[in-house]
């Protein structure tokens, strides 16, 4: 599943938005989510912070020799992975999109590969990551979902943003408002909304209709209640203030 926080367009040039991203990481370091901490390009980035910014900036340069300069309306990126020792798969890949573009919404990317080892696929645990990035920068929209769930089964127009299974609003909304959400609790300013308590699947042999259902009736009253932004409010930057 893929935990989607859509950020505002910013003026940050590479230096501090990837001194800004190291400090998130440190953040979600602190979480049982992430408890093993981050690598990147196999090593672990621990309090290395000057050894990060370099191998991300040479990572960068690779690209050409303009790409942590750029003068045009353009962005950047950095990538870090958890990996658990019980566990020799990737869990979750972290990537993260700042600056601006006349074509794409700046975001913070989090791939989940499968359940933590320990922890599984509770909840709470995504609670917690939301929580955490919304302390270090506010989103203007978050969603949790299956990428096929987005493609196949999103019931609103491809431009419009949904909620998926769980997801954050930058607006305040009571339980009675949204009786199709499993979870409808405040959180920093916004509304934590999920469209039900368990993990679920959107294709394959395992797929829930049910759950895909509940996301779409989600969605769908999100939509009604005006919550739910669109591509070109999202570029904007102001969504939700």
């Amino acid at each position: 599943m893929r935990l989607n926080l859509l950020m505002s367009p910013s003026s940050a040039g590479f230096d501090e938005g990837i001194k800004a991203f190291f400090e998130l990481l440190l953040e979600l370091s602190r979480l049982r989510l992430f408890y093993e901490g981050w690598k990147f390009a196999e090593q672990i980035i621990g309090d290395d912070r000057s050894g990060f910014i370099e191998r991300t900036k040479q990572q960068n340069l690779e690209k050409g020799p303009s790409a942590l300069d750029r003068t045009d309306p353009t962005f950047f990126s950095a990538s870090a992975y958890n990996e658990p020792s019980s566990n020799s798969d990737i869990l979750c890949a972290l990537t993260h999109r700042w600056g601006r573009s006349d074509t794409l919404v700046m975001n913070l990317l989090l791939e989940f590969r499968g359940p933590h080892p320990t922890y599984g696929t509770d909840i709470s645990l995504f609670r917690e990551t939301i929580a955490a990035v919304i302390a270090w920068q506010r989103p203007q929209h978050v969603s949790m979902a299956w990428p096929v769930y987005r493609d196949e089964h999103h019931p609103l127009d491809k431009q419009r943003s949904g909620i998926g299974w769980l997801g954050w609003v930058p607006f305040d909304l009571a339980p009675s408002q949204v009786p199709e959400a499993a979870v409808c609790e405040p959180m920093a300013g916004g509304t934590f909304l999920a469209s039900q308590l368990g993990f679920w699947f959107a294709a394959g042999p395992n797929k829930d209709a049910d759950a895909i259902a509940r996301a779409q009736a989600l969605d769908l009253r999100l939509n009604a209640l005006g919550v739910l932004p669109t591509t070109v409010e999202l570029q904007r930057g102001d969504w939700g203030r």
